[in-house]
């Protein structure tokens, strides 16, 4: 049974550090993305 779960439970912890990865670079994206608003008009 453990070698029945275990490529599962693998490819489960790689679908979730995907996920993770994913969503920590959309907020990093969002935060430069919102810093950018933020200071273009004060570089004016």
């Amino acid at each position: 049974m453990n070698d029945l779960q275990r490529p599962h439970t693998v490819r489960r912890i790689v679908v979730t550090a995907g996920v993770v990865l994913a969503a920590l670079i959309v907020a990093v994206a969002a935060v430069y993305a919102v810093a950018f608003l933020i200071l273009a008009p004060l570089m004016q």
